[in-house]
């Protein structure tokens, strides 16, 4: 009697993973092709508020070297968030572009106006940016990184 009830869980358990195997083979082409994610990337909100809440600490020195060190940091840290999310893409550019469907189009093109002056900031040492700019530019980063559920 033992015996048979071995029998019949491995059967069991051969035919519930066969019929995993077909569901996978069945559902992955149709995934593919109308682009399913198989799950949401997680991001951990906490720890991202704290590292966020750190960024705009920068701010408070109130002089311009704090004030672009905090935009190029929000712009790492944004684009680590886009990762996080699994966003595809060799540059910040292709992951922002890679997650537009899923933003406001206004908080989008905020974010990529930010990185635009990021670069600025990066790759022109005689960039000005005031204190206030600089905090524009961090609620920028912000709302769009509230805007992905990352904050």
């Amino acid at each position: 009697m033992a015996k048979k009830k071995e029998q019949s869980g491995l059967l069991e358990i051969i035919i519930i993973t066969l019929l995993k195997g077909l569901w996978f083979l069945i559902s992955w082409p149709i995934k593919k092709l109308f682009k399913i994610e198989a799950r949401k990337a997680k991001v951990n909100r906490t720890q991202n508020f704290a590292k966020w809440a750190q960024i705009e600490q920068m701010l408070e020195t109130g002089d311009d070297i704090h004030a672009k060190h905090a935009i190029v940091e929000a712009d790492k840290f944004f684009d680590d968030v886009m990762k996080q999310l699994g966003a595809r893409g060799e540059t910040f550019a292709d992951r922002l572009r890679n997650l537009e469907s899923k933003m406001d189009h206004s908080k989008y093109q905020n974010v990529w106006n930010a990185h635009k002056i990021r670069n600025q900031i990066s790759h022109e040492m005689d960039h000005r940016l005031s204190s206030h700019d600089a905090k524009l530019i961090l609620d920028n980063y912000r709302v769009g990184l509230y805007n992905l559920g990352a904050i």
